[in-house]
């Protein structure tokens, strides 16, 4: 028994041991690249919904073994989940991925503004070899009023009374509320 695990150690070591021929292929560092890499969501209206296209390309020939998560950042006045994924890609994202090297895949990241708020937030690409972060931007969609800047209605006598008629033009993205005219 001695004799036999003596074999089977020397047996292992010359496997292992450095004789000049490529026993163990070199292994290739899985790259990925996100295009874009910078996401935005430039004019989407309160209760709306946009969707955006990134590919994410495994440029290496080693499959890359891909979790992703969406990560929103979120303030003291913003509580609400804007990014989503795209209902046809919920489930596929919700566990690890296979990018077959020198393959890409497309995810489709929605937004829907819930406030008048920017948001901002990213998808974290974690594989085998590192970390991809591809950022997701918005800009505030306040309510925006189009009018004129000022009526004159010239001097009006004591008692007297004059009506202007005026329009003014919500042009916005966000639901305008006028509390008080004077």
């Amino acid at each position: 028994s001695w004799t036999l695990c003596a074999l089977l150690a020397m047996a292992a070591m010359s496997a292992c041991s450095d004789s000049g021929t490529d026993d163990f292929a070199a292994v290739e560092d899985v790259a990925l690249l996100a295009d874009p890499s910078l996401v935005t969501f430039e004019s989407v209206s309160l209760g709306e919904t946009s969707t955006r296209v990134v590919i994410i390309s495994n440029q290496s020939s080693v499959d890359a073994r891909v979790t992703f998560d969406l990560r929103e950042e979120r303030t003291a006045n913003d509580s609400n989940r804007e990014f989503d994924w795209d209902d046809a890609q919920r489930e596929l994202l919700s566990k690890e991925v296979t990018i077959e090297g020198g393959a890409s895949l497309q995810l489709l990241v929605n937004y829907s503004p819930r406030d008048e708020f920017r948001d901002t937030g990213a998808i974290v690409a974690t594989y085998n070899g590192g970390e991809l972060t591809i950022r997701l931007e918005t800009n505030d969609i306040s309510p925006d009023i189009d009018g004129p800047a000022r009526l004159i209605f010239g001097r009006v006598p004591a008692g007297g009374t004059v009506t202007k008629t005026t329009n003014i033009q919500n042009v916005g993205r966000a639901p305008l509320r006028i509390d008080n005219i004077y």
